[in-house]
């Protein structure tokens, strides 16, 4: 399966950033399935989740907030997230392979082109 996402590049100073809307609610007894009740998500920017929690406020306590997260644990969604930050037709790892390109052409060292 091939999932192609729009990411905000405000990543409010996280790696890889990922939103949720966290609605925490107090419980004298807390198991997983309590606090995964309590997160909606994900959203690949704060204004889509902003937007989520606006129009569907009826949905959430008044202590719900939008909240900012890391996704530089999942090794799938680094390199997802760093493809799609490639403004060319080549990628870092195909740099090493392509002998006699000029760097240049693939940005590697810009002006460098011995």
């Amino acid at each position: 399966m091939v999932i192609k996402l729009m990411v905000s590049e405000e990543n409010e100073n996280t790696a890889y950033p990922w939103w949720v809307i966290v609605d925490p609610r107090q419980s004298s007894w807390c198991n997983p399935h309590d606090i995964w009740s309590m997160i909606t998500g994900p959203f690949f920017s704060r204004k889509e989740a902003q937007d989520y929690l606006n129009d569907h406020q009826h949905r959430f306590t008044q202590r719900a907030v939008v909240s900012c997260c890391s996704g530089y644990a999942s090794r799938q969604y680094v390199e997802a997230c760093d493809a799609g930050r490639c403004k060319g037709p080549y990628t870092i790892r195909k740099i090493h392979t392509m002998p006699n390109v000029p760097a240049s052409i693939t940005n590697a060292n810009p002006g460098k082109d011995k």
